[in-house]
C-alpha cells in the first residue's frame, strides 16, 4: 500500500529560488556591512581608546557563538519574509547613508549592528521557529552611547562609589574625609576615585554578561529584566567593594592595591564575583517564580502581549506548535524583496567608495574629530590689516574717529565652535566713550550663529534681530545681511554683537531671521556634511566678522548708530583684505615704520 508523502513547511516552496539561495540573501548583507569596514575600523579604534568598552570583541564573538548555535543547518528554508527585518534593513541603510554623509563612524557601527540584526531576523531559528535577531543583542551593549552619555554615567558612578565607600568606612570605624571623590584617611594618603577606579568597566561587562546570559538560556522576559537590573546593582555593589578594599588594605596591611598587577587582580576577582552572583540571582528567581512559562498564570493584557513577543524571541516551541505556526506565516523571500536587498548593498558600495579618501585621510589623526574641511582654508591676518586710525560717518554725518589700540590672534584646534583662528583688534572713541572688539574668525562650515557661544559664556540674549547693508561686488550692488542682538547680565552690564558671514568667494552668506530649535538643527547639521558634499550643495567654507562693546548701564540709541556705522565699514574692509589674501595680492603694504607714522598722524 503506498502512501503520498505531506509536505512540510521548511520544504522549498515551488517558484522559489534555486540552489545557491542561501549565497544569494547572505552576499549582499555581507557586502553592505563590508562596505563600512574602513568606518567601523575608526569606531573601534574610539571604542578602544574607552576602558569600558573593551568587552566589544567578546560582543562579537557571542552574537558569533549564538547565531551558530540556534542556525537552521537542517531547514531546506533557512531564510523568509519578515516585516520587521525590512524595517531593520530601512533604518540599517539611513544610518549607513547618514555615516557617509556626515562621516561619523558611529553612524556606521549603528549600520552594521541593524544590518546583521536585520539578517538574523529573517533567519529561522531551530528551535523556535522565527527569526532570531535577538541573537544580536550583545552587539548594542558595546555602541558607544551619544553627546557624552558614558563619560556622564562614569561621573554618577565615582560619586556613588565614593559616597557608598564613605558609608561602609565609617561602618568600620576608619576616620576619613570625603571630598568629592577624593577620600583622605588621617595617616595614610590620598585615594582618588576618579583616577583609581570608577568601576564603570564593571558595569558595561556585567550589563554585557547578563544580557548575554538571558538569551542564551532563553530565560522568559520578567526574569529577563529582574536579572539585567540586577546586574546594575551587583555592579556598584562589586565596585564599592573593590574601592573599600584599597584603603582597607593599605591602612591594615600595608598592601598597595591602587596599581599594577594586584590593582588588576582584585578588578578581575570583583568581576568575577559579580558574575556569580549575577547567576546566584538566577537560581533565587527560579526557586521564588519556577520557570516563569506557566500559561495558566493571570496577568494584565499588556503583560501577556510583552510576555508573548519576548517568548516567540527565545522560548523553543514543541513541534506540534512551530508547525501549526510556521505554516501560516513563512514564506520565502520574493524576487523583487531579494533585488531591493542587492540594490541597497550596491549603493552603500558605491557611497563608501566615493567616501573612501575621506575616511582613510582620518587614520592619520591621533583620535577622531569632526573634520569640517579637507585642507587648511584660513588667511593668515595681521594687525596692519586694519588701519590704527579710522573716520567713519555716522547716521547724522558726523566724523567718527576710531583708534586702534590693541590686537591678538588666537589659534585652536580643528572642529572648534569658535573657529580655526581668531585675529581681534580692540577700537576706542576719543575720551574711551566706547570700546569695540573687532574680530575675523575662520573658518566655519557655514551660518554660524554667534549669539550661541556669548551665552555660552553667561550673557542673557534680550533681543535679535536681521538687517541689511548694501556693498559692491562684481560691479553689482547686493544685500548683505547682518545680525544685531542685545544682551545682559545680571551685574547689570550690557552687551551689543553685530555679526555677519561671507563665503571663500567673498559673497555675502544669507543669515537666518529667526533662531529656533528646527532652524538651528537643520543648519547644524548641514554643517556637519563632509566638505565635498557640503561644498557641492552649500557654502564649502565661510568666514565671520564680528563688532561686540559690554559696558555698565543701557546703550543709548547714539552709542549704538556709532557702533553700527563703524562695524559696516570694518568687515568690508575686512573681506577686501580677504580677497586680496586670496589672490595672493594684500592691499596693505605696511611695514613697522608705517605703523608708526600712521599712529601719530592726527
Amino acid at each position: 500500500m503506498s502512501s503520498a508523502s505531506v509536505p512540510t513547511a521548511d520544504r522549498k516552496p515551488r517558484g522559489s529560488f534555486g540552489a545557491g539561495y542561501f549565497d544569494k540573501v547572505w552576499l549582499p548583507y555581507g557586502i553592505a556591512i563590508l562596505a563600512q569596514l574602513p568606518m567601523i575600523v575608526l569606531y573601534a579604534r574610539e571604542l578602544w581608546s574607552r576602558p569600558h568598552y573593551q568587552f566589544a570583541p567578546f560582543a562579537v564573538l557571542a552574537t558569533c557563538l549564538i547565531a551558530y548555535n540556534r542556525w537552521p543547518r537542517d531547514k531546506q528554508l533557512k531564510y523568509y519574509r519578515s516585516s520587521w527585518s525590512v524595517c531593520l534593513f530601512v533604518m540599517g541603510i539611513v544610518c549607513c547613508l547618514a555615516g557617509y554623509v556626515f562621516l561619523s563612524p558611529w553612524f556606521s557601527a549603528l549600520s552594521v549592528m541593524l544590518l546583521v540584526s536585520s539578517l538574523l531576523a529573517r533567519t529561522v531559528d531551530s528551535e523556535t521557529g522565527r527569526g532570531m535577531s535577538i541573537a544580536s543583542l550583545p552587539l548594542y551593549v558595546a555602541l558607544i552611547i551619544p553627546n557624552g552619555g558614558d563619560y556622564t554615567l562614569i561621573n554618577w558612578l565615582q560619586r556613588l562609589s565614593a559616597s557608598v565607600t564613605s558609608s561602609t568606612l565609617d561602618i568600620f570605624g576608619m576616620n576619613h574625609h570625603l571630598s568629592g571623590t577624593l577620600i583622605e584617611i588621617p595617616g595614610s594618603r590620598l585615594y582618588n576615585i576618579e583616577n583609581a577606579c570608577s568601576g564603570v568597566q564593571s558595569f558595561f561587562t556585567l550589563l554585557f554578561v547578563a544580557i548575554v546570559f538571558v538569551i542564551w538560556e532563553r530565560r522568559p522576559l520578567f526574569r529577563s529584566l529582574v536579572l539585567i537590573a540586577a546586574a546594575v546593582v551587583w555592579a556598584v555593589f562589586m565596585n564599592s567593594i573593590r574601592i573599600i578594599m584599597i584603603p582597607v588594605a593599605d591602612y591594615w596591611w600595608n598592601v598597595d592595591l591602587s596599581v599594577g598587577f594586584p590593582h588588576e587582580l582584585l578588578g578581575y576577582g570583583t568581576l568575577t564575583l559579580g558574575i556569580l552572583l549575577l547567576l546566584s540571582t538566577d537560581q533565587v528567581l527560579f526557586f521564588l517564580f519556577g520557570s516563569g512559562n506557566n500559561p495558566e498564570q493571570k496577568t494584565g493584557r499588556v503583560s501577556r502581549l510583552l510576555s508573548s513577543m519576548w517568548s516567540n524571541l527565545v522560548e523553543p516551541r514543541n513541534e506540534e506548535q512551530a508547525n501549526s505556526k510556521r505554516k501560516n506565516w513563512r514564506r520565502p523571500i520574493s524576487k523583487i524583496g531579494l533585488y531591493a536587498i542587492w540594490s541597497a548593498a550596491i549603493l552603500i558600495l558605491l557611497a563608501g567608495a566615493f567616501q573612501f579618501v575621506d575616511v582613510v585621510r582620518s587614520y592619520s589623526r591621533p583620535k577622531f574629530s569632526v573634520q569640517f574641511f579637507s585642507t587648511d582654508v584660513t588667511k593668515p591676518f595681521s594687525q596692519a590689516d586694519l588701519p590704527l586710525n579710522m573716520s567713519t560717518v555716522g547716521p547724522g554725518g558726523e566724523d567718527l574717529k576710531w583708534t586702534q589700540i590693541d590686537y591678538r590672534a588666537q589659534n585652536r584646534s580643528r572642529g572648534s565652535d569658535l573657529g580655526l583662528r581668531s585675529d581681534t583688534w580692540i577700537y576706542e572713541t576719543p575720551a574711551r566713550r566706547l570700546r569695540s572688539t573687532i574680530s575675523m574668525d575662520q573658518t566655519f562650515p557655514g551660518w554660524h550663529e554667534l549669539t550661541t557661544c556669548y551665552r555660552n559664556t553667561g550673557w542673557k540674549l534680550t533681543k535679535r534681530k536681521l538687517l541689511y547693508s548694501t556693498i559692491e561686488v562684481d560691479g553689482d550692488t547686493v544685500q548683505w545681511p547682518y545680525i544685531e542682538a542685545h544682551f545682559q547680565k545680571d551685574t547689570g552690564e550690557y552687551g551689543f554683537l553685530l555679526f555677519s558671514l561671507f563665503d571663500a568667494f567673498g559673497d555675502p552668506m544669507w543669515a537666518p531671521r529667526n533662531w529656533g530649535t528646527l532652524n538651528s538643527f537643520f543648519i547644524r547639521a548641514q554643517n556637519r556634511l563632509t566638505h565635498r558634499i557640503r561644498g557641492s550643495l552649500f557654502q564649502s567654507e565661510t568666514y565671520q566678522t564680528q563688532a561686540f562693546v559690554s559696558q555698565y548701564g543701557e546703550f543709548t540709541q547714539q552709542a549704538m548708530d556709532e557702533i553700527r556705522s563703524h562695524f559696516l565699514v570694518v568687515r568690508e574692509q575686512l573681506r577686501e583684505e580677504f580677497l586680496a589674501k586670496r589672490a595672493g595680492k594684500p592691499l596693505r603694504e605696511t611695514t613697522p615704520q608705517k605703523l608708526k607714522d600712521e599712529a601719530t598722524k592726527p
